[in-house]
């Protein structure tokens, strides 16, 4: 008798998830777990659900938090609330109902006995589902159930356990190394990168996906993408506000080879060319390998996206790779306050986030990047600093998405709220109604609202429009239908004319300049301090020049630090 595959693994994805993207995470532990010889099953009756209750009922629990309350109202063997007297309570009972048969009839199909392990991986809108999975394979079958997932981390785990007794291990990050050590008795072994991993492995999804997909109108477009990881955990990791890294404690990077392995079996296997990289920032010495990732891409539809930290692209050079690579990139830029970047311990400057957008809008690679607000430390003389800063750079991208500041277990602004002018925090009051009171009072979950001590925060509207107002002045000649020729300050010589011509504002204006006054303004295309700059133009009028061109936003200046603007 083989012991390993005598032993039945489930890995289960419930609801509710994307309809896009199959579970990377799943599929790597599922691929892991067969490359060692287990028997493992990738379950999604995520799918099946929507399938049984039919796409528009399951649409109309999904996109509200009704899907959310049938499921706490399930595992706590409670009655919905209805806070809204317009609403359809027949249809959510009945849903309700047609819920609790589907568990019970998907679990009586699971075809697994005692010596079974379930594992549930979690993301944020499957917890109570899967919580409720958990307790009924419990109840019917009595195997282990095992919970993978960033709500399953260090204290948040061993939480779970205490509150729900029929979950018998937590795993939060390193999950391939850990659940191999808990089904093979043996110590932790973590290697130090992602080469020891195969293939993901979407088999059992894609399966699935052929037999439902007609119906299922989400599935009937042909959307699904399938991710490839590039790399996990990030090497800055010390951002304040930040638990995306959550999955892993260190910075790890998988081969090239390897990763074309990746795209060419994945391509093959599941007839697609929509691959996606998985990462939160970009490995070491990427610039080697990726235009072996593009020549994969050459001839699909599908760019490639990748997401970078500032400082990793503040070398010119880095966008020839880029552009060469034909990539879209990603970048955090979160503020244009010097002030409120410092709090959120980016390690990156103002100036810097400015060199970046300059570099890309120069060489035509699209930019998406975003500006954060809501932290509970902003106030006036911050916003007022960004909308000071951002008048300078109405010529490059503006963001694509202003992002609320969520605030998540184990953060430096969690662990230290009191440092961050937080008063109270507590569990998001769009969760509280999910669970009855005996819970929240032991429960520790893994997003939380807060109060703040001085009421100095800004109201989302002002930083809304000051982001409009900066996308109007980016696109005005879209909108009018203009074709875009030239960029909006962009540096012009012919011979011995040295101009800038400047389109940002409302009407165009060209600065003329000396030969000696171009020469200084090509010499700070690149971030230059004071210093180098005395250095290189042993002048007394040097100063003189730089403040000209600061005082016709020019230049841009943090500290001792300018940079030019200009394309």
């Amino acid at each position: 008798m083989n012991v390993l595959e005598d032993i039945k693994i489930k890995i289960l994805s419930v609801p509710f998830t994307s309809f896009t993207l199959p579970s990377l995470e799943i599929s790597l532990l599922t691929g892991y777990l067969k490359q060692k010889g287990f028997n493992v099953e990738a379950c999604y009756p995520a799918y099946l659900y929507a399938d049984f209750l039919g796409w528009e009922d399951y649409k109309y629990i999904r996109d509200n938090d009704y899907g959310q309350k049938i499921f706490s109202s399930l595992l706590f063997e409670n009655r919905i609330e209805f806070m809204n007297e317009m609403v359809e309570k027949n249809r959510i009972n009945n849903l309700r109902d047609k819920s609790e048969k589907f568990v019970l009839l998907y679990i009586s199909n699971l075809s697994i006995d005692k010596k079974s392990i379930v594992i549930f991986h979690i993301y944020n809108k499957q917890l109570l589902a899967s919580l409720y999975f958990a307790k009924e394979i419990k109840r019917i079958i009595g195997c282990k159930v095992w919970f993978t997932g960033f709500h399953c981390e260090g204290k948040l785990g061993d939480n779970l356990k205490e509150i729900f007794p029929f979950i018998d291990e937590t795993m939060g990050i390193n999950i391939e190394e850990k659940v191999i050590s808990k089904l093979t008795n043996k110590d932790i072994e973590i290697s130090k990168n992602l080469n020891f991993l195969p293939t993901p492995d979407y088999t059992d999804f894609y399966k699935l996906y052929l037999k439902i997909k007609d119906n299922i109108p989400a599935f009937k477009k042909n959307n699904v993408g399938y991710q490839v990881e590039y790399s996990r955990g990030c090497k800055w990791n010390k951002c304040s506000f930040c638990t995306l890294n959550c999955h892993s404690d260190t910075f790890r990077e998988r081969e090239i080879q390897l990763m074309l392995k990746d795209y060419e079996t994945i391509a093959d296997k599941y007839k697609t060319t929509l691959i996606y990289p998985e990462h939160f920032v970009m490995a070491n010495q990427w610039e080697k390998w990726l235009l072996n990732i593009s020549e994969f891409h050459k001839y699909s539809s599908n760019t490639i996206n990748l997401n970078f930290k500032v400082k990793d692209l503040l070398c010119e050079d880095s966008f020839k790779v880029i552009k060469k690579a034909r990539a879209n990139i990603l970048i955090g830029t979160e503020s244009f306050s010097e002030k409120y970047l410092a709090r959120l311990n980016k390690g990156q400057r103002v100036i810097e986030n400015i060199q970046v957008l300059k570099f890309a809008k120069r060489w035509k690679v699209p930019c998406f990047h975003n500006l954060m607000y809501g932290l509970p430390y902003e106030n006036e003389e911050m916003y007022m600093e960004s909308e000071s800063n951002i008048e300078y750079i109405y010529h490059l991208q503006p963001p694509f998405d202003i992002e609320k500041f969520r605030l998540t277990y184990g953060s430096d602004i969690y662990n230290n709220f009191g440092e961050y002018n937080i008063d109270r925090i507590y569990m998001k009051i769009e969760n509280q109604c999910m669970f009855p009171e005996f819970i929240k009072e032991k429960y520790i979950p893994f997003f939380y609202d807060f109060d703040v001590k001085n009421k100095s925060m800004i109201d989302e509207r002002r930083w809304v429009n000051l982001v409009e107002k900066w996308r109007n002045s980016y696109y005005k000649n879209e909108r009018n239908s203009i074709p875009v020729v030239e960029q909006n300050l962009i540096k012009s010589n012919m011979g011995k004319v040295f101009q800038i011509i400047d389109r940002r504002y409302e009407t165009q204006i060209v600065y003329n300049m000396s030969k000696i006054e171009w020469e200084v303004y090509l010499y700070i295309d690149n971030i230059r301090t004071k210093e180098e700059i005395e250095s290189m133009f042993k002048f007394d009028g040097v100063h003189k020049i730089i403040e000209n061109f600061h005082k016709n936003k020019l230049v841009f200046i943090e500290d001792d630090l300018i940079v030019a603007l200009a394309i």
